[in-house]
């Protein structure tokens, strides 16, 4: 693996993951992007390129297919990219009564929000705890501490990430 520090962040063609991607950059780090095709990715890349001079990679896939976590995993492998920290940001969040919630909306959503969350942490942990100094940001949201009626499979969603982020930093410490 090189030993250069990497940065991944999934979700990260814009909001909250662009801007995550931005810090990692100014804090020193070569970053690997991850979003869905399509999403803009390369131009995010190009701007934190021009910001810093910084390395950026850029991986285009939908975590929540079954092969999204492992397309990225298999990128960083291929291209020896070792991996400090590891930002699950990618999700979706929609409004609407269950009762009026596409079943495969429902999936996807959950699939993403939660599945390649455990996936990718999954995939990488190891790596991870072989470096000395390494980390974890699972974003959550403020919708995990209460239910939502219009969005329950998302809160729900984001309790799932709370619960599973403070029982994995109990097991690593």
């Amino acid at each position: 693996m090189k030993k250069r520090p990497y940065v991944l962040v999934t979700g990260a063609s814009a909001g909250l993951g662009k801007f995550l991607a931005l810090e990692s950059v100014r804090n020193g780090y070569s970053v690997i992007l991850v979003a869905l095709p399509g999403s803009g990715l390369e131009i995010v890349a190009d701007w934190l390129r021009n910001f810093k001079n910084t390395e950026v990679h850029c991986v285009e896939t939908d975590l929540a297919s079954d092969s999204g976590p492992d397309k990225v995993f298999n990128y960083c492998s291929s291209h020896q990219l070792q991996i400090t920290i590891l930002i699950n940001n990618a999700g979706i969040g929609m409004e609407s009564a269950f009762s009026t919630f596409p079943n495969q909306l429902c999936t996807s959503l959950m699939q993403l929000n939660t599945l390649a969350v455990v996936r990718m942490t999954g995939l990488f942990l190891p790596q991870l705890k072989s470096i000395k100094e390494s980390f974890i940001l699972n974003v959550s949201s403020l919708a995990s501490y209460t239910p939502m009626p219009f969005k329950g499979i998302y809160a729900a969603s984001k309790a799932f990430i709370n619960s599973f982020s403070c029982s994995l930093r109990t097991e690593l410490k």
